[in-house]
């Protein structure tokens, strides 16, 4: 064989199968985000809809028709990507970066989910309020949505070399996109959406039995706390690995009551959201919980519900909103959202975790 025809044969001949996954790149974290926000406005849009008319009986939707060609574009990218790096020799069941193999499985979730649903609507008709949230297709639609969501978390995650300032950006949206997922399906549960405190709640005109205030107050109450556990569970995970720039939980906050304000068509609570995200940036300075010692994650975990709920009340009594609370109640309430950050400290660093500082005895 000639040297030209040995060249030849050198150039045609397929990659050496390569060993592991792709490299993880921010390039490609900005493109995922990017692509994955779509279903995110589909999600967003179909549930303002789902709120603001009542007379929808279609699944056939410009809402519905956002979503799913957003789960298209998240697909056909993943699809071109995998297609590339299987090119360089990458196995098709390792042609992808690591901490993306689980956006597969949402956008399978998500297709499953959709065809379900479509199913689902024409044997049941369209739901509703809270039967939205918790129709069993729309869970599986917010799963596929939730697991593409957090692709670039996930990558963050997998990386063996910290991210700083900037390269967090990526991490960061998508902490928040996954924070305004969970926050717009439990919104039925949600302080900003339902404002109990003012007591403009008649929930029976004819009761069988004397309900009096102590419904509203305890879903109330349990709204606080519920929320609580959901931000400070996330931000726990995120903080106790990555230092976070500042700004970076403004962005956090702020994004997601923007969300939910856009979904009810009322801006005027956002300004506490503006507020507690920047104590918070200011509390994960001054207090460092990725240091690891139990006192700066406890009073981050403890600190950071009082922060967002005390911007609540200061931002409802702004706009001339009557807290029909009593004092009791209200205040209350701020520091129990506090004590259940506190308490979901100790799953992040256990009482007898030997990395924590030993001489912190929290």
């Amino acid at each position: 064989m000639d040297s030209t025809a040995q060249t030849a044969a050198t150039v045609q001949a397929p990659p050496a199968t390569r060993s592991g996954r792709p490299p993880s790149s921010l390039r490609f974290d900005w493109l995922m985000l990017a692509v994955s926000f779509w279903p995110l406005a589909g999600a967003l849009s179909d549930t303002y809809a789902h709120t603001n008319f009542p007379k929808l009986e279609t699944f056939f939707t410009p809402w519905h028709a956002l979503l799913y060609s957003g789960l298209v574009a998240v697909a056909t990218c993943n699809f071109l990507v995998m297609r590339h790096n299987h090119a360089q020799g990458y196995p098709w069941r390792r042609a992808i970066a690591p901490g993306y193999e689980l956006t597969n499985v949402g956008v399978a979730v998500l297709f499953v989910g959709g065809a379900i649903d479509l199913v689902w609507h024409t044997l049941f008709g369209i739901e509703r309020d809270i039967e939205a949230n918790a129709s069993p297709s729309h869970l599986l639609i917010i799963a596929g949505i939730l697991l593409i969501l957090a692709g670039p978390m996930r990558s963050a995650f997998a990386r063996r070399t910290p991210l700083r300032g900037a390269q967090q950006l990526p991490l960061v949206l998508s902490m928040s996109f996954v924070y305004v997922m969970l926050t717009l399906i439990t919104e039925y549960a949600q302080p900003f959406v339902f404002r109990f405190v003012t007591g403009n709640f008649d929930f029976y005109t004819n009761p069988p039995t004397p309900v009096g205030p102590f419904l509203p107050q305890a879903l109330g109450l349990t709204s606080f706390l519920f929320q609580s556990a959901i931000f400070m569970g996330l931000l726990l995970v995120i903080t106790r690995r990555f230092p976070l720039f500042p700004g970076a939980l403004t962005i956090f906050f702020t994004l997601d009551i923007l969300a939910l304000s856009g979904v009810q068509q009322d801006f005027s609570l956002l300004p506490a959201g503006i507020v507690a995200g920047i104590l918070a940036d200011i509390l994960n300075l001054l207090l460092r919980p990725t240091s690891g010692t139990r006192f700066a994650v406890r009073s981050f975990a403890f600190l950071v519900p009082i922060a967002f709920y005390g911007s609540y009340y200061a931002n409802m009594m702004l706009i001339g909103q009557p807290i029909t609370w009593k004092i009791h109640l209200w205040l209350g309430s701020i520091l129990l959202a506090g004590i259940v950050g506190w308490g979901l400290s100790y799953l992040v660093i256990p009482p007898s975790d030997q990395g924590a500082d030993s001489a912190d005895p929290a």
